[in-house]
């Protein structure tokens, strides 16, 4: 390209001379454009305190609870003098770690921080002499029942 000359060195005679840019053809308007990508991400984390009930972690991702904290704000700090000492430690993990991998290598535009308490119910019982066990859990009601008897006339409210 000519940089808006219209013209362009000759490679034929080493630059001693110039020929017309054949990509403006000479006019010296050449039509370009920059193109900007942006990319919004949210980069999230999870740290589930009490889970002794038997019911796989990856179940809870997909309900609601009670909300007892949320804080929103462009830096958020740790969660400090909540009741449990284990959900204060990765609210300080979680945080610094957020800084030290994201501040760095992206703009943070705003960060978010909650406390969600999700109900879980087990349920052990007997059937025909053989012991079996359902959850129940979330605000959703959802049910999780593996080994459930018999499937084909019964319904679990």
């Amino acid at each position: 390209m000519c940089n808006g000359t219209g013209q362009r060195m000759c490679t034929a005679c080493s630059g001693q001379g110039t020929k017309q840019c054949e990509t403006c053809k000479g006019k010296r308007q050449v039509l370009s454009y920059i193109k900007l990508i942006v990319e919004w991400k949210n980069n999230t984390e999870d740290f589930v305190a009490e889970q002794a009930s038997g019911l796989k972690i990856e179940k809870l991702s997909g309900v609601s609870g009670k909300q007892l904290f949320k804080d929103t704000k462009y830096m958020v700090y740790p969660l400090m003098g909540f009741p449990d000492q284990r959900i204060v430690q990765a609210s300080d993990r979680m945080v610094k770690d957020h800084q030290s991998k994201f501040s760095q290598s992206a703009r943070i535009l705003q960060q978010q921080q909650g406390v969600e308490l999700i109900p879980i119910t087990k349920v052990t019982y007997e059937w025909e002499g053989k012991s079996y066990m359902y959850f129940v859990y979330g605000n959703e009601s959802k049910v999780k029942a593996d080994d459930y008897p018999a499937t084909c006339c019964c319904t679990i409210l």
